[in-house]
């Protein structure tokens, strides 16, 4: 039972890590959408910077819990 628990669990981390990675990836694109059209408007730059590192942020939190809960 111990086994079956534990390859379920893996399994839906491997899923839920798969899907954060294409949404960080979609984000990561969105910013650089966002920065290519700006055309030089300093608030739409800040809006696509502000994007990239909510991805950014987004990834490491993803990351650190795929450690941790590797761990345990």
């Amino acid at each position: 039972m111990q086994g079956t628990i534990q390859a379920l669990f893996t399994n839906w981390l491997n899923i839920g890590t798969g899907v954060a990675a294409l949404v960080i990836a979609f984000y990561l694109m969105w910013a650089g959408y966002l920065l290519l059209t700006s055309s030089g408007n300093p608030q739409q730059v800040l809006r696509a910077k502000e994007a990239f590192w909510h991805a950014v942020a987004g990834g490491v939190i993803v990351l650190a819990a795929r450690t941790i809960a590797a761990a345990v």
